[in-house]
């Protein structure tokens, strides 16, 4: 039992030596650590600017929020308008999808499909459209490079 109050307590003094030097030294060295490019950027700009550096980063949330900050009705209406292009796109592949089932052998159908599932990200999808568009038109410039991606 007295060796572990001894342990204790030296412990106690060590740590009351160590624990402050040792956040002294985590405070100066967040100091000295550089700025990354964005957090430069980030201290420069207006709100405005801010807000369309973040809609380039595809942070909507943030930028909605200094588009809000400023009261910038047309940045607002750009981020929502950014926001909805994937429900239109699906919007958009739905319809053709059924107009593809109706003429099977449409190659452009198929293209435009293709490209739209591209700009979802959907990779699978986007290299089954373009197959069967190949498939249907094999000696067709456009498909062919769109193949080479």
């Amino acid at each position: 039992m007295k060796i572990f109050k001894r342990y204790f307590s030296r412990l106690q003094k060590e740590l009351s030596v160590i624990l402050p030097i040792t956040i002294l030294i985590i405070i100066i060295l967040n100091l000295l650590v550089p700025k990354t490019q964005f957090e430069i950027s980030k201290d420069n700009l207006s709100h405005r600017d801010l807000a369309q550096q973040l809609i380039t980063t595809n942070q909507f949330a943030q930028a909605k929020k200094e588009a809000d900050f400023v009261k910038d009705i047309e940045l607002s209406l750009k981020i929502q308008e950014i926001e909805n292009q994937p429900a239109e796109i699906e919007k958009e592949i739905v319809y053709l999808q059924k107009i593809a089932e109706q003429f099977s052998n449409y190659r452009d159908i198929y293209l435009k499909l293709a490209i739209l599932n591209w700009k979802l990200y959907r990779p699978f999808d986007f290299q089954k459209y373009l197959e069967k568009a190949l498939e249907i038109d094999p000696n067709n410039e456009v498909i062919k490079r769109f193949s080479l991606l």
